[in-house]
């Protein structure tokens, strides 16, 4: 009975321990750690807008927000997708997040240096897109 009472104690204990750990924000993953883009396409709409359509692999919890255009070089247009958490305290569940823009791009553009940049403000996942006609 002494070592049933012993070991009643210790896990409740243990329980105890573990149950006022705060929640441990997702771990974001390495840029470029395996494909940039599950799909991508940068078509041409007309001479001034390209849409741009492309997916990857966020957390569960990670929104898109409006994408932030950047220099030109070379006719590669450099292009950053921010995201933000939903949630404060979220699964670790990663799924599949769409992105569909058009944006505002010149006939000179040929091609989109994308950076989809975690809620930290890391670089999340990067890819350069051939724009099509």
């Amino acid at each position: 009975m002494r070592q049933f009472a012993l070991a009643t104690i210790l896990a409740l204990s243990t329980t105890a321990a573990f149950a006022d750990a705060p929640f441990a924000p997702m771990p974001e993953p390495s840029p470029n750690e395996g494909p940039a883009f599950i799909d991508s396409s940068a078509t041409r709409v007309d001479a001034d807008q390209v849409q741009l359509k492309l997916t990857f692999e966020g957390g569960a919890c990670q929104a898109v927000d409006e994408p932030v255009l950047g220099d030109v070089s070379g006719g590669t247009l450099a292009l950053t997708i921010p995201t933000h958490d939903t949630s404060e305290m979220c699964t670790m569940q990663i799924v599949q997040i769409p992105v569909d823009v058009t944006i505002d791009a010149g006939a000179d553009i040929t091609a989109l240096d994308v950076i989809i940049q975690a809620p930290s403000g890391q670089p999340q996942h990067s890819g350069t897109i051939e724009v099509s006609n």
